[in-house]
């Protein structure tokens, strides 16, 4: 993918202070900024060139192999300020565990945050820990937010107590 093109999705214009409206107007400064970001990278390869980026490795060809593998990596937290941003739920998160991506949870008319997150960790033995760590609450030792005791559950048993 070209890393100009990146650079125009709505989350990187906010985190880059992009106001172009095409990938063209993209500036060098901007593309450079993401190469930089991105130097080192386990999961991603930038081309020689440096205007282009792609996966280290190909994705599964099953995708609900790849859909059930996240889920069992995945735990739910809450609750969250209404008035929360992604950022502070994601810097949060990524004290406690090493994360993979913070989703927030939104009801389906309004977009409204629900209070409560969807966060993927980058194993299920690490999806485990934080959450056996977050379960010491009788010991004062699980995870407080803005003064209120998160609750966490695994995504998929979550996912079976709604349904």
């Amino acid at each position: 993918m070209d890393i100009a093109t990146l650079c125009m999705f709505n989350r990187m214009k906010q985190l880059l202070n992009i106001s172009s409206r095409s990938s063209e107007e993209v500036a060098a400064g901007a593309v450079e900024t993401v190469v930089a970001a991105l130097d080192g990278s386990s999961e991603l390869v930038i081309s020689e060139d440096k205007r282009r980026v792609r996966r280290a490795r190909a994705l599964m060809d099953d995708p609900a192999q790849v859909a059930k593998e996240i889920d069992e990596r995945s735990l739910v937290a809450g609750p969250f300020r209404f008035d929360i941003g992604l950022e502070e739920i994601q810097n949060f998160m990524e004290s406690i565990g090493a994360v993979r991506s913070v989703r927030m949870r939104r009801h389906m008319q309004s977009k409204d945050f629900r209070g409560s997150v969807f966060v993927e960790f980058t194993s299920v033995e690490e999806a485990a820990r934080v959450l056996k760590a977050s379960k010491k609450e009788e010991d004062g030792k699980g995870f407080v937010f803005d003064g209120a005791p998160l609750d966490m559950e695994t995504k998929l048993a979550f996912l079976e107590r709604k349904a």
